[in-house]
């Protein structure tokens, strides 16, 4: 007998992206351990509770019941001598499965980089944020470029160089990871608030032609539509580059 399994969300669904509460930090920690991706660092519990203790842990929830369906988080990577933090990675960057391909994880990027850096405006514009790909992995590519990130180009990373393990990441036989790194162009932020302006004032929806599917979203309590409006006031409207 054939068991027929639900769909992940209908139409009638509403897709929110939300800044993970921090007593939910075990939430995205499990989907992101159960989902068991091969191409993603291997962080603790702890970096979770962490990241949504200073509001840098975010996921997508959907339905009556907010079932999870994508995370993502930026973590400390760097600190100067002054113990000043320079760097944040944006990873832990996850979807469920039968959710991709509809552009969940351009928007959240987006919405975390408008979120930290204009909206709680924590960085001062000193802080750089970086992201990497494993070689191989090219999901990620087209949304970090279009959110304004730019490729530094090929490098390794070693074991101890990241808080998290990328041990099962290695070939056999090496003692590094190939990557690619990127960078974020703080020029690119007021392109940002403008494709997410857009996005909410043309209907809130993700769209999936391939198959037929039509998703609202709410992230106002990320980022609120009142904020956008003051800024896409200030800068000025122009072509969105799509989320």
């Amino acid at each position: 007998m054939a068991i027929t399994r639900p769909p992940l969300f209908t139409d009638s669904d509403m897709l929110t992206f939300r800044q993970t509460p921090t007593s939910e930090f075990r939430i995205p920690y499990t989907f992101v351990e159960a989902l068991n991706e091969g191409t993603l660092f291997d962080r603790s519990a702890r970096v979770f509770e962490e990241a949504a203790r200073t509001q840098r842990l975010y996921d997508v929830v959907v339905g009556e019941d907010q079932r999870i369906i994508g995370a993502g988080m930026l973590q400390d990577t760097f600190k100067d001598a002054d113990g000043i933090h320079r760097e944040e990675e944006l990873g832990a960057l996850i979807v469920h499965p039968a959710a991709r391909g509809i552009g969940i994880v351009g928007l959240m990027i987006k919405l975390i980089l408008v979120h930290r850096y204009a909206v709680l405006r924590t960085s001062g514009g000193e802080e750089d944020y970086i992201a990497h790909v494993v070689d191989g992995n090219r999901g990620p590519i087209h949304a970090l470029l279009t959110a304004g990130f730019e490729d530094l180009g090929p490098m390794k990373l070693h074991p101890g160089e990241f808080d998290g393990h990328i041990e099962h990441m290695m070939a056999p036989g090496e003692n590094y990871v190939p990557m690619h790194a990127y960078r974020f162009n703080h020029h690119a932020i007021d392109n940002l608030i403008r494709d997410l302006w857009a996005l909410w004032h043309a209907g809130r929806e993700l769209t999936c032609e391939d198959r037929n599917l039509r998703l609202k979203v709410d992230f106002a309590g990320m980022v609120d539509p009142a904020f956008l409006d003051a800024r896409v006031e200030r800068i000025g409207p122009s072509a969105p580059t799509g989320a």
